[in-house]
């Protein structure tokens, strides 16, 4: 977990730190941010620091890393503690956390700021520790000290933590103060979690719903138009909340709680399902609310299709935990990663993991609100087609059981009257019943006749909707299916070829761990081309100078048969980088002293260049596989490398294809021939 998350969270210490306005950075920032991070024990410090609310171990063991590399920078220190013991408040082990904290004090160079923290996270574990008088102290402090250096922030962020440890009516005066600091400072987010935890307050101790909603509604705004999902999310669950138990209107609490579940669901990536959670509980409780109140009112049948609906979401909740609150695997059945056998085209394409991340932090200007509330509305309504469906035929089958039993007793009265007739005259009630009995017959026979028509429209309806939904389901699960798959392969390169190499002491190594990092980032980059007729040559001595220590550190050497006057049609750049990818992947698989050849040819119609080492081969088999983003296990593990290559050259009008070799790899790089060159 903590490979995947490293890159992550390198976007979202940004966030934390920059304001709302400049919060989505473009690629290079943060490339430039994750190039830092090894090399700083500051850059260690702020990511620990937005990991501990989300992953308290993750966040120790970037903390600890920092400290190690901090050495006798005091202030270093201090921020580094200041982590540690905050990783250590919300992973729940109040103990460490406050002998990290305290540390900080005995340090000198400590900044007024870090301190001011410091201070305020060891009152809230006194507050976990039920020690008041201690908590007290520390408020005082923090509270001073802030005021003293003029930070507003720090003074409301000290309002705000009083105010969440005391569920007193002396907390309203601290929320009130915090809101007032935030919105003089124009600290969006702080206001909007002050405002969150208002509307809680008003909900749950005072019980003054209408001043709940208000301060929800403020944090709904503000979380949308900043794309904050978290907030929303909870902001939504506590409208749920309001709705379901002070409120008792389990219908209206039901589509703030399936907006919550639309936003945790898509949005959250990482392990922080209590937001799930609490919307697929409150879930379960509204549909049990509903089946109870049919079942008062004796409608038994609604009731039982509520309860099924409860339990359903019942039993999401219980996958959930069994995943340990992984929002992505949960409604996996298998953790293994699983191996493909199907044509890469049949599936679509998929642009991991910059995209994902960029999800994770933004929607690209687009309402989140807006769209979980659409996507709320058409959950809630497919679970009433399915209940209203369900009763129609209830009430279809009542109904025709109800006519059957008219028509038998107005049947024997008919018999009977016709009978009473028949002692007038024998030959004239004979006839005259014969005659009404069979239209009556007729109009029985038609009647059954249309319910059955009706009856085998609803079945074809209902067969049809079943198989629409079964082959939605079964979409549904190969994509998740190929999101863990990928995510796995995702983790893996990132451990093997980024983490291991980046703080390695070869310089070759670090090379080739930025090498891989950058192309997994700029992988969705739309390609473009510049064709002309270059020289090859100097193109393939460009690329070898990019990767000469790999090179030298391996001993690799390099045969080139390329004439100096050889020409292709193609794009120098793009041409350089596809050079550049078959180098990397080769030294990854070549061993010390291995060989490296390239040589030129042509034909009537291409320009053929063939590039061949003699390290690890790729089995015939698995040739097609070979070029997809992330390959079988049995094909090479960094195969990106070749999937990457293989885009630049169909850019530049070229193939590229393996052949068939006994021993490491020979791949043919053809252009078409514009003219001779």
């Amino acid at each position: 977990m903590k490979t995947l998350i490293t890159t992550a969270f390198c976007f979202i210490f940004i966030l934390f730190l920059a304001p709302a306005a400049s919060a989505q950075q473009d690629d290079v920032e943060l490339w430039q941010a994750i190039q830092k991070l090894p090399q700083n024990p500051k850059q260690g410090y702020k990511l620990a620091l937005a990991l501990a609310p989300i992953a308290p171990a993750e966040a120790i063991s970037y903390a600890q890393d920092a400290l190690s590399m901090a050495y006798n920078d005091y202030t270093a220190q201090a921020q580094c503690y200041l982590a540690l013991g905050i990783a250590n408040y919300y992973g729940e082990t109040f103990g460490k956390a406050t002998q990290y904290l305290q540390k900080i004090s005995k340090l000198k160079d400590v900044l007024p700021a870090t301190q001011i923290q410091a201070w305020q996270y060891l009152a809230m574990c006194m507050v976990r520790e039920d020690d008041k008088s201690g908590a007290e102290k520390y408020f005082d402090r923090a509270g001073k000290e802030a005021e003293k250096i003029g930070d507003k922030n720090l003074q409301a962020q000290t309002a705000l933590f009083r105010a969440e440890s005391n569920n007193t009516a002396q907390a309203l005066t601290y929320y009130q103060t915090a809101l007032a600091l935030f919105e003089a400072t124009r600290n969006e987010i702080g206001y909007a979690k002050t405002a969150q935890a208002m509307g809680d307050f008003y909900t749950e101790q005072l019980n003054v719903p209408l001043t709940a909603i208000f301060y929800y509604q403020k944090v709904l705004a503000i979380s949308d138009r900043l794309q904050e999902k978290r907030l929303l999310a909870d902001a939504l669950n506590g409208m749920g909340y309001l709705y379901a138990q002070k409120q008792k209107d389990a219908k209206s609490a039901l589509r703030y709680y399936y907006q919550a579940f639309v936003i945790a669901q898509e949005y959250d990536f990482f392990q922080n399902g209590s937001k799930l959670a609490q919307s697929l509980k409150g879930i379960s409780n509204c549909y049990q609310a509903l089946a109870k109140d049919r079942r008062n009112a004796g409608e038994a049948e609604k009731a039982h299709e509520y309860d099924k609906l409860a339990d359903r979401y019942q039993a999401l909740m219980q996958g959930l935990a069994r995943a340990d609150y992984d929002v992505q695997l949960f409604s996996i059945a298998s953790p293994e990663p699983r191996t493909y056998t199907s044509p890469a085209p049949e599936r679509p394409k998929r642009n991991l993991p910059a995209q994902t991340l960029r999800k994770t932090l933004k929607t690209e200007n687009k309402s989140v609100l807006s769209d979980s509330q659409r996507k709320a509305d058409s959950l809630l309504l497919a679970e009433k087609n399915t209940q209203i469906d369900h009763w129609q035929n209830q009430h279809a089958k009542n109904e025709d059981e109800k006519q059957q039993q008219e028509l038998e007793i107005r049947k024997y009265r008919n018999f009977g009257f016709w009978g009473l007739l028949g002692l007038i005259g024998v030959l004239g009630t004979i006839l005259g019943y014969a005659i009404y009995y069979m239209r009556l017959q007729k109009k029985l026979i038609a009647h059954q006749k249309e319910k059955v028509q009706e009856a085998q429209d609803k079945a074809k309806r209902i067969v049809i909707a079943a198989r629409d939904h079964e082959t939605a389901i079964t979409q549904t699960r190969v994509i998740l299916d190929d999101k863990q798959f990928e995510n796995a392969s995702f983790r893996k390169i990132l451990q093997e070829d980024v983490l291991r190499n980046l703080n390695a002491p070869s310089v070759a190594k670090q090379e080739r761990a930025r090498y891989a990092l950058a192309s997994l980032l700029h992988e969705s980059t739309p390609i473009q081309a510049h064709l002309a007729l270059q020289p090859i040559a100097p193109i393939w001595h460009e690329a070898v100078g990019k990767v000469a220590p790999i090179l030298h550190e391996q001993q690799i050497k390099l045969e080139q048969q390329i004439a100096e006057n050889m020409q292709f049609m193609c794009d120098a750049t793009l041409l350089e980088g596809v050079f550049v990818h078959l180098l990397h992947n080769s030294c990854k698989y070549v061993a010390q002293g291995g060989l490296i050849k390239i040589d030129a040819n042509s034909t009537e119609k291409h320009m053929i260049l063939t590039y061949q080492d003699n390290g690890q081969g790729i089995p015939a088999s698995l040739h097609t596989q070979s070029f997809r983003k992330f390959p079988v296990q049995d094909a090479r593990p960094l195969a990106h490398s070749l999937h990457q290559a293989k885009q630049l050259m169909e850019a530049q009008k070229g193939t590229m294809a393996l052949l068939p070799n006994a021993m490491g790899i020979t791949v043919s790089l053809q252009f078409p021939r514009d003219r001779q060159s």
